[in-house]
């Protein structure tokens, strides 16, 4: 009579992160702030917020690699579709997907050294806009360091591509908390490779 196949436990078939094991194991670090990562916010665990670390400590699925692929070609003027739609459901790495592109977009020279990142397309120099809800009140916009007090988000998103003078062109629009048009709209954003 032949014994039963007894498995392993666990711990003998892989090793806890070192802050698992020290019991300093901090919840929040699976919480990602796209918005802490763009403020450089120093409560934002810095996993996230610096390059390196992030993409030291990701996965590249085949699903994300395939995300990052068609933005990247897209940014570099290939065909593609410009307008994509992260649908996930809670915990489903729509955040992730998120940090991944902001971070090879915006600091794609300190990636050397990653090869699942060195075959990826290079569009050269993108500038990112980001807008996060949470991080500007319906009422009271946001104050630009040094710059206006920004009320709407075509007005954030037009400081961010650039400053001053692309605001200008949404400023009355901005002022009275309505949407600019086409217009506006293709001035802000031109022939440029932009993330937004």
């Amino acid at each position: 009579m032949s014994s039963a196949y007894q498995l392993k436990p666990w711990t003998q078939v892989v090793t806890p992160h070192p802050d698992i094991l020290e019991g300093r194991l901090d919840t929040s670090t699976y919480a990602a702030s796209l918005g802490g990562v763009v403020r450089q916010d120093s409560n934002c665990p810095k996993v996230y917020r610096d390059a390196r670390e992030f993409f030291a400590a990701t996965y590249l699925t085949k699903e994300l690699r395939k995300l990052l692929e068609d933005v990247l070609r897209g940014l570099k003027g290939e065909a593609g579709d410009r307008v994509l739609q992260l649908r996930t459901p809670f915990g489903g790495g729509k955040t992730h997907a998120l940090l991944s592109l902001y971070h090879i977009a915006t600091n794609r020279d300190r990636l050397q050294g990653f090869p699942e990142l060195a075959t990826l397309p290079d569009p050269g120099n993108v500038k990112v806009a980001t807008f996060i809800g949470l991080d500007m009140g319906a009422s009271t916009g946001i104050q630009i360091e040094n710059g206006p007090r920004i009320l709407t988000p075509w007005g954030y998103l037009a400081w961010q591509i650039g400053g001053a003078e692309t605001y200008n062109l949404v400023e009355t629009e901005d002022s009275q908390r309505i949407a600019p048009g086409n217009d506006a709209l293709r001035k802000i954003f031109g022939d440029r490779s932009i993330l937004p």
